[in-house]
């Protein structure tokens, strides 16, 4: 047996570690945290959480369990409201770029995908994975198209990795001025799309990175959105700004009007226990930037 396993805790047994970690126990009584624990969230995720919060001269970090977990449900609601606008993001640039290319009489439509499998690291069984079959044939309404497949097939088959180093790709190959912001930007939403499609957190490793530095027109963006050089600087911040710049510049206004209300719920929604969060450095300093972005996307949309 690995000397790095640890033993499995039973409930009683994950409350007794929460308790030495110095997580408390005033606003909710333990067999609620065990219930909330069983059927709510689950130990490993909420308390990743605690990394945002620097622990005292004994050791301790002196958080309470209710905005633990709140935290955790935030961080899962954070997610659902970004995910969608990743997709909006995803369906608006594929119809943009699909539109461009049928409109270019110097495109064909075949020669753009060898070009982006030969040239940019495209891996043509790897766009056809879903398609693929256990034993490597594939599935018949798709096997026309392998050996010269069109980029409207591609694009359709494309996982979001796969679609942001095409975005790349095109944007570089046409300098077209239109997709510059989505050339350059798209690495940072594609972060957030795999965060969110796969459940991880967001809210984790919320301190500004030394060393650190950020694309020059994001940090421009920033500024103007009244984001310190040191928000700039957190990982989360930059890649959920570049994600509603993305969302702004290329989603339709009733797709955008939606959008809204979903961030402005969540932006209510973090106020429950931000009493909490305001004594955390990194947390308020995230929740205020958060702030200012959904607004500034609010008012200019």
């Amino acid at each position: 047996m690995s000397s790095t396993r640890k033993p499995k805790l039973d409930y009683e047994e994950q409350i007794k570690k929460l308790k030495s970690l110095g997580i408390l126990f005033n606003e909710i009584t333990e067999e609620e945290a065990k219930e909330i624990l069983k059927n709510n969230t689950y130990f490993f995720k909420l308390i990743s959480f605690r990394k945002n919060i620097k622990k005292d001269s004994s050791g301790n970090y002196n958080f309470e369990f209710s905005a633990l977990s709140d935290f955790a449900t935030l961080d899962m609601r954070l997610r659902y409201t970004l995910l969608p606008m990743c997709l909006d993001i995803e369906h608006s640039l594929k119809t943009d770029i699909l539109k461009k290319i049928t409109d270019d009489v110097n495109e064909d439509g075949y020669t753009i995908v060898q070009d982006f499998i030969n040239n940019h690291n495209g891996d043509l069984e790897k766009i056809f994975s879903s398609v693929i079959k256990r034993d490597g044939t594939v599935i018949p309404s798709f096997q026309k198209y392998y050996d010269d497949p069109p980029i409207w097939v591609c694009l359709e088959l494309m996982t979001f990795g796969q679609f942001s180093a095409f975005v790349e790709f095109y944007s570089e190959r046409t300098n077209d001025s239109e997709l510059r912001k989505a050339g350059k930007f798209i690495k940072f939403a594609k972060n957030i799309r795999n965060k969110c499609a796969h459940s991880q957190p967001i809210l984790l490793n919320l301190n500004p990175r030394k060393n650190f530095t950020v694309e020059r027109e994001l940090k421009k963006i920033g500024r103007k959105q009244r984001l310190s050089d040191k928000n700039l600087k957190v990982l989360a911040i930059i890649d959920i700004l570049a994600l509603l710049v993305l969302h702004s510049k290329y989603c339709s206004k009733g797709i955008k009007d939606n959008r809204k209300n979903d961030l402005l719920t969540f932006k209510q929604r973090k106020n429950r226990y931000f009493h909490h969060y305001r004594n955390v450095p990194s947390l308020s300093f995230f929740f205020l930037s958060l702030n200012k972005m959904i607004d500034y996307y609010v008012q200019n949309n």
